[in-house]
């Protein structure tokens, strides 16, 4: 067999390549050897072998007694050392983790005394030679430990500094904000970067992981909470490495499935019943060799099958009120349109009610709580289907390869949407289908040369919020169309005081991203400077469909004709209709390259320094047809010369094809040293400082809402004021396709922004306690710069007369015609980045080698304040001696409540305790079968 090499370092010298990773999913080992005296021994021989593949690699020793073995996949080793007139010395075994330096010194001892020296432990636990803050979670924790819906990131949440997204933010982001797991030291969560692999692993849309890869085809994860090395950029959050299961020289496999119901769960307070709830997961795993010790195998199937309840609350009119009757109002029904007189008894009379607001009462049922309230239990639908293998060749002890393919597909059916209304009858599906390809080649050139290439490729499509109920505004005698037949449905109306009613807001969402990556990081052992050089080139393509308000929007408002928002409803007179029209597809494009160089010097046997500098150039997205917008005040397009004063585009003068330009200045340097106080490898100080930079448009909707709403292909049609109830167009004709309306609805990005960046910073001090426990004690601290934020560019200035209806002509650049003229513009919502933050944190934990059969308990404060957190951690151990006893607390600093959750093989149940009610949640039974 035949194994073709590139080397692209050159070819990276002259493009300048990647920014977002060249993160390897490897560790490292290293460590210095001594002879009985604590003198350094040269010339020694350090062999490792992993116990599972049989891979073998070698390292040989200065005469400063160091070594180092980089490039190492995740896996369980033996050191054995060598050297003339000492006894050979075995130590195993070895746990190497992702992105993780462990550290083995080794003391020989004279030969003659013993022929070999065997120890049977672990490396040491006290961190003596990095400075990047963050633990590793191996494949034995996540099985063992207790996930609802087996969801590994939920592990991410025992670290210090990570905190889950708070319930007001997942509920009004829903779909979107349900994969970005959580939280880290300050930063967004969209800042947050997920490798598989080493490979990019991200929702770029939304900045969420994609790809929710099982836990029995996980090997490990490690969360890198603050600063991470050069090697690791592109985001100002922390960085999530997920390594896959590989296969060894012994067949193995599971089977499993777990099965969650009802049976024990209380009744939600404001349910009438207990929510249903069937969830079903199983799977299967299996790998082992296909030749000994050259080639292995693993494959992997997964299945979910979720049936839930959610219970939501509505406020509905009254029978009385939906009769007309308003009498029972707490203050008298009061008709503006006459003055601000009193409506006679609170009635409106039977032929002052419009026939459309008659069709549409449907929609509002009957409160079955109180007159006005109203609740209702709808069943969620979840299913998701996942697979994938993974092939590596140890082609020689100095060549190894890998391949694996991951595919993941899943349909959500919402009952409710997240953008329209509490009450049911108009539901929406998800569809979500991920594919995920890696080609790795790691080459040891000599014992002091290291270098490791990865080519990969990502595509992630994500159809958000698919329209189930389509029936059109024209169904309920509106004269007006849908703007859009994939998002076609009821409009939207939005009714002060009570729940609105109607078709989703906004939407549908879909998006299709393909990544394509290369990267490639050169290892280099000189003297006492462990170096890494590398970069990488990405080139990502988000092709997005948004309809946006495709239905049209319709406000009512107590404040005209009459002073309640439901009987303007029954009257037909809304203040505010808004619509979407035009084209919704866009075509964006990014690119991505970088340089980076690190270096570890052992200044001594006590000290180490950790220095290096990254080298990114940032740029933002461009659209295939330049269907972009920015705004300067006072300016005239040359591209688009109709269009309003201030509303520019790719190709004006100053505006380039990103509106933004290239940032070519995101200099990262990184710092920091780790020193032995005790020379004993019990103690250790470390500190660092970083700069880590954010990409452009990043977050949920950030890079599609400008970009699909740029007029005037986006048009946007808002009326106020004395508005026809069936035909808002009536006197206002909708603009021919292609042209500005008036006024024109314009979001931006602005022209000058720079890409958002972070300072980290951190002191660290660490302390094993009788070789099992170990203490750690941080100060980090992290300041955030230029963040996005959405800001009005052309606000309303108040002043004497101003109303809601004249709005649009008090607008600072609105270019209003005299004589109550039309206006050119009307809101400019500019994407901006200017906005500051600042996180501080006292942070202390306690973990432990042993079995976990004590609690993990973990207190985690908001950002300026203190975070404490007791966790457990297991390694190898008979099974027998543990299993089915773990016992896990976790407290939030809040202590609104307490979790306690017991569990085993077999049975777990869940109680919940503290203040306020907080309902027990489902018996989960589950059996796994391993070979």
């Amino acid at each position: 067999m035949t194994v073709t090499r590139l080397s692209l370092l050159p070819v990276f010298l002259l493009l300048a390549a990647g920014t977002i990773l060249a993160q390897d999913p490897v560790g490292v080992l290293e460590g210095t050897i001594t002879d009985p005296n604590g003198g350094t021994v040269g010339g020694a021989v350090a062999t490792v072998t992993n116990l599972q593949t049989g891979l073998t690699k070698q390292a040989l020793t200065a005469n400063d007694g160091l070594y180092r073995l980089p490039v190492l996949p995740v896996g369980n080793y033996s050191l054995t050392v060598k050297a003339a007139k000492f006894s050979t010395f075995v130590q195993q075994p070895i746990e190497i983790q992702v992105s993780k330096t462990v550290r083995a010194d080794v003391s020989l001892r004279v030969e003659g005394l013993n022929d070999t020296v065997n120890v049977t432990a672990d490396a040491d636990l006290v961190d003596t030679s990095t400075n990047t803050l963050g633990k590793v979670v191996d494949g034995k924790e996540i099985l063992d430990l207790p996930l609802n819906g087996r969801n590994f990131t939920q592990l991410g949440l025992l670290q210090t500094g990570v905190a889950p997204l708070t319930a007001g933010v997942l509920k009004l982001g829903g779909s979107l904000r349900a994969d970005q797991a959580y939280t880290v030291n300050g930063q967004r969560p969209e800042s947050n970067n997920y490798l598989l692999d080493g490979a990019q692993n991200m929702d770029r849309m939304d900045g969420a992981y994609a790809l929710k890869i099982p836990v029995d085809a996980i090997a490990e994860f490690r969360i890198l909470t603050l600063n991470a090395p050069p090697e690791y950029g592109g985001f100002t959050g922390s960085t999530t490495s997920v390594v896959t299961r590989g296969g060894g020289n012994q067949v193995h496999g599971t089977a499993y499935e777990f099965f969650r119901n009802d049976v024990l769960d209380a009744r939600n307070f404001f349910s009438q019943s207990v929510e249903p709830l069937h969830q079903n997961q199983y799977g299967a795993t299996t790998g082992g060799p296909i030749k000994k010790n050259r080639v292995f195998f693993f494959a992997y199937y997964e299945g979910f099958r979720n049936r839930q309840g959610v219970t939501n609350t509505a406020t509905v009119p009254t029978p009385a009120e939906r009769a007309g009757n308003f009498s029972g109002l707490a203050s008298p029904l009061v008709n503006y349109a006459q003055g601000g007189v009193a409506v006679p008894g609170g009635m409106l009379t039977p032929g002052s009610i419009n026939p459309i607001s008659l069709n549409l009462l449907s929609l509002y049922p009957l409160g079955n709580v109180t007159p006005s309230i109203f609740t209702s239990t709808l069943v969620t639908h979840n299913d998701d289907d996942q697979a994938g293998g993974r092939l590596d060749l140890n082609r020689s002890d100095n060549d190894q390869l890998f391949a694996r393919y991951s595919w993941s597909s899943g349909t959500n059916l919402n009952p409710i949407s997240i953008r329209g209304t509490p009450l049911p009858g108009f539901p929406t599906r998800d569809n979500l289908t991920a594919h995920s390809a890696v080609l790795s080649d790691a080459h040891m050139f000599s014992p002091h040369v290291n270098n490791l290439a990865r080519l990969s490729f990502f595509r992630y499509t994500f159809d958000f919020d698919q329209r189930l109920n389509q029936t059109p505004p024209s169904a309920y005698g509106f004269d007006f169309a849908s703007a859009s037949a994939l998002g076609q449905g009821a409009p939207f109306f939005n009714i002060s005081g009570y729940s609105s009613i109607g078709g989703a807001s906004s939407g549908p969402r879909d998006s299709t991203q393909n990544s394509y990556e290369f990267d490639e990081g050169l290892s280099w052992l000189h003297g006492r400077h462990s170096m890494k050089f590398g970069g990488m080139f990405q080139r990502t393509q988000l092709n997005v469909f948004q309809a946006t308000v495709p239905n049209g929007l319709i406000i009512f408002s107590p404040s005209f004709p009459t002073s309640d928002a439901f009987a303007n409803f029954l009257l037909g007179s809304p203040v505010v209709f808004y619509q979407g029209i035009g084209d919704f597809d866009r075509g964006l494009r990014n690119w991505a390259t970088g340089l980076y160089y690190q270096d570890e010097w052992h200044v001594s046997r006590r000290f180490t320094l950790n220095y290096g500098l990254r080298w990114d150039i940032i740029t933002p997205n461009t659209e295939i047809r330049n269907r972009l917008n920015t705004f300067v005040a006072g300016v005239q397009s040359l591209v688009e010369p109709e269009a309003p004063l201030g509303v520019l585009f790719p190709g004006d003068p100053g505006i380039g094809p990103g509106l933004a330009p290239n940032y070519y200045k995101a200099f990262q340097p990184r710092i920091g040293l780790a020193w032995d106080p005790t020379g004993k490898g019990s103690w250790s100080i470390r500190s660092a400082y970083g700069i880590f930079y954010d990409p452009f448009s990043n977050g949920i909707n950030i890079a599609s809402n400008p970009s699909v709403s740029a007029a005037p292909w986006a048009q946007f049609d808002q009326f106020t004021g004395n508005i026809n109830f069936a035909n808002p167009y009536a006197g206002h004709a909708p603009p021919t396709p292609g042209t500005f309306a008036s006024p024109s609805t314009i979001l931006a990005m602005d022209s000058t922004a720079r890409p958002p960046y972070a300072q980290d910073w951190n002191l660290t001090i660490q302390h094993s306690l009788h070789k099992d426990y170990l203490l750690e004690a941080r100060y980090v601290g992290a300041k955030g710069t230029r963040l996005p934020r959405n800001i009005e560019e052309d606000p309303a200035v108040y002043g004497p007369g101003a109303t809601s209806a004249n709005a649009d002509r008090r607008r600072i650049y609105a270019d209003c015609a005299p004589n109550n003229g039309p206006c050119e513009l009307a809101t400019v919502a500019l994407l901006t980045y200017g906005s500051n933050s600042t996180y501080e944190a006292a942070q202390l934990s306690l973990s432990t080698a042993t079995p976990p059969d004590s609690c993990s308990m973990c207190r985690t404060g908001s950002p300026r304040a203190s975070t404490i957190c007791l966790r457990s951690t297991s390694t190898t151990h008979p099974a027998s001696d543990w299993r089915g006893k773990t016992i896990s607390h976790r407290i939030r600093s809040t202590f609104e409540r307490s979790t306690v959750r017991l569990y085993s093989t077999r049975r777990i149940a869940s109680w919940r305790v503290g203040l306020g009610r907080f309902p027990s949640r489902a018996m989960l039974r589950g059996l796994r079968a391993s070979f």
